[in-house]
């Protein structure tokens, strides 16, 4: 039970962090985009009632693991309190009562623990809950190397299958700045350094093609704990990619994109900074 109740702690205060950055990040956004404004009230409503599950599951929690005091534990086991002298017990049958109310309250706990499990996943907020399903299902997918050398942009990799064969993979939902870009290297610097962080494999969930025939997909590197890091999404989240609302429809975890964007954008991390234009903008004045 107390590592069940350490669990929630820890869990609780997470998802308080979590809520201040949404909030933060609803301040911060611009009145032109509602539909983003009302995403984030969405999660923020819904993480405010698991807030809210987290402290009930707590407190019922500390009411299973309460213990009767010495003195109630003395008469119960006819003793006078302050004295060592036996007394009658009158409810002979309270004594047992007692006794065995231990096993409901166990019952009780077993309970809240699995309720706590389900409810972990449950009342998540929604970009969370794809977000979680993301990463079950990250474990399935097949995984590829990442060819040394490969990473020349802050939204594209080239894979190496099992027989040999390379193909190159654009990450879903999201467009880093182009090389010549401020910031352009430094996204792609980014990139490399999360994948030295790896086993330099990656898991694929391709979602089609592009005009320029590579493949597009969510991807998630396996780190050495073996937990998988969705790479389009940390890319947005360090402010050195932007969601690219055009193409990500068939993403997945477009919601996780739309969320991480939120919070980078109310730290004005990277290209959020005044000054920066997306790469098809810059693009279009650079042809």
């Amino acid at each position: 039970m107390d590592s069940l109740r350490q669990h929630l702690e820890e869990e609780l205060q997470k998802d308080v962090a979590l809520l201040k950055q949404l909030e933060d990040a609803r301040r911060n956004v611009d009145a032109s985009e509602p539909r983003l404004i009302n995403k984030l009230n969405d999660d923020i409503k819904q993480l405010k009632q698991q807030i809210q599950d987290r402290e009930v599951e707590l407190e019922s929690i500390a009411q299973s693991q309460w213990r009767p005091s010495e003195d109630q534990r003395h008469y119960e086991d006819g003793l006078r309190p302050d004295s060592g002298y036996h007394v009658q017990v009158e409810e002979p049958n309270k004594k047992i009562q007692n006794k065995s109310s231990t096993f409901p309250r166990l019952k009780i706990a077993i309970g809240v623990g699995i309720i706590a499990i389900i409810g972990s996943v449950l009342f998540l907020p929604t970009f969370l809950q794809e977000f979680l399903s993301g990463l079950q299902g990250a474990f399935m997918l097949p995984s590829f190397e990442v060819k040394p050398g490969s990473i020349d942009a802050g939204d594209s990799l080239t894979l190496v299958k099992s027989n040999g064969e390379e193909f190159t993979v654009r990450f879903c939902g999201i467009d880093a700045p182009d090389k010549e870009q401020p910031l352009g290297i430094e996204a792609r610097n980014y990139l490399r350094s999360l994948i030295n962080r790896s086993t330099n494999r990656v898991t694929l969930k391709s979602t089609g093609k592009d005009p320029f025939d590579r493949i597009v997909g969510e991807l998630h590197l396996q780190l050495p704990t073996g937990e998988p890091l969705f790479l389009n999404g940390e890319m947005v989240k360090a402010g050195l990619a932007w969601h690219d609302e055009r193409h990500s429809d068939s993403c997945p975890s477009k919601d996780v994109l739309v969320s991480q964007e939120a919070i980078a954008k109310s730290q004005q991390l990277g290209i959020h900074k005044p000054g920066n234009i997306p790469p098809w903008e810059w693009r279009q004045r650079n042809e």
